[in-house]
Parts: C-alpha cells; sequence; structure tokens
C-alpha cells in the first residue's frame, strides 16, 4: 500500500514535541519552584505566574498529543519489521504512551495550579505544586520501556541504526538513576535524531 505525504511526514510530530516541550521549560516554566522550597516562596511563584504557567499547560498537552503521533509511527516501522505478533512495537508504544500519562499529569497540574493558585489555601498550592515538581516516575518509566523495546528491534531487524539502538540503552539507563534528568534530556535528542531517521 503507498503511504501518503503526510504518513511519510507523519514521525516528524516528534521533533514538533521536542520543540513544544522545551519551550514548556524555557518559555513557560522557567524558575518554577522546587519540591523542597517553602510554602510561601511556592505560594508567590504561583500567584506570580499563574496566567503563564496555565498556558505552559496547555503547550505541554499539544507536546503529548504529538508524542503520541510520533508514537504511532515508530509503533508502524517496529511492527512491520518484525512481523507476527509485534510484541516489541506493543512494548515500545506502550512505553511512549505511559511517559504521555506522564506528561499529560504534570500539564494538567500545572494548568490546575495556574488556574487555583489565588483561589484555593496556601497548602494546596504547596501540595500541588510539589506533584507538579516531582511526579516523574510515570515519564520515566515510559522513557525507558520506549528506548529498550525500539533498542532490541533496531538491532534484531535493522529498523533503525545500531549506534541508535545502543545510545538508547545508555539513556535508559542513565534515566533511571540520580542523574536522570540528564537522562531525559538526552531522551528528548533521542526523539529528535528518530523523527528524522524514520
Amino acid at each position: 500500500m503507498k503511504r501518503s505525504p503526510l504518513e511519510r511526514l507523519a514521525p516528524l510530530a516528534g521533533v514538533g514535541f521536542v520543540v513544544a516541550l522545551l519551550s514548556v521549560f524555557f518559555v513557560f516554566g522557567s524558575n518554577e519552584p522546587s519540591a523542597t522550597d517553602s510554602t510561601q516562596t511556592v505560594v508567590n511563584y504561583w500567584h506570580a505566574h499563574h496566567s503563564r504557567e496555565m498556558a505552559g499547560g496547555l503547550v505541554g498537552i499539544l507536546a503529548v498529543i504529538l508524542l503520541v503521533w510520533f508514537a504511532g509511527s515508530v509503533r508502524e516501522r517496529l511492527a512491520a519489521a518484525e512481523g507476527g505478533q509485534g510484541r516489541l512495537a506493543s512494548i515500545s508504544f506502550a512505553g511512549f504512551i505511559l511517559f504521555a500519562v506522564g506528561g499529560t499529569i504534570f500539564s494538567g497540574l500545572e494548568f490546575a495550579l495556574g488556574d487555583v493558585a489565588t483561589k484555593v489555601p496556601d497548602g494546596v498550592v504547596q501540595t500541588l505544586s510539589v506533584m507538579e515538581s516531582d511526579l516523574f516516575a510515570p515519564v520515566a518509566a515510559g522513557a525507558i520501556l520506549a528506548l529498550f523495546a525500539t533498542g532490541i528491534a533496531s538491532l534484531r531487524y535493522g529498523v533503525l541504526p545500531a549506534w541508535l539502538a545502543w545510545l538508547g540503552f545508555v539513556i535508559g539507563v542513565v534515566t533511571f538513576t540520580p542523574a536522570g534528568f540528564f537522562g531525559f534530556l538526552a531522551f528528548l535528542v533521542w526523539v529528535l535524531i528518530t523523527s528524522v531517521m524514520l
């Protein structure tokens, strides 16, 4: 079956995901309070930046949508190469979906904080801010699953170059360590490269 021009461009949704996500960090969410900041610092921040953070939450949702679109392209290529039930393709896709769920939670919390920061008690703002800052487990677990399943399939079936598969394994391991934030940034680079190579 011949693929339409739009289908051939679908993997580039990964580029859009990276651009949207980086804008959330560097345009909308810069200087957010950490999970260990005082309640007053947290409340002051969210009161002063609530509109900007709501916009960041919406851009975060756009990033998640683009990631799932990209993940569909990865799954399609892996499944075609793997044949049969496509176990690795399914695991990779599940990893991207888990990452997207985590990203949706982050974005939803960011939007909620922007929306209610001036309307709820300070303790609620502090609690939501801690969750928005530190609830990274679904994102990390999803990235690791996607990287490892895609990497294994690439080594077995040649969907992506072997060097990119090995890079994915390294990124997955780093993501599971205290240096996980750097693994997350490297995951974004991996998505960019994979988007272009698919």
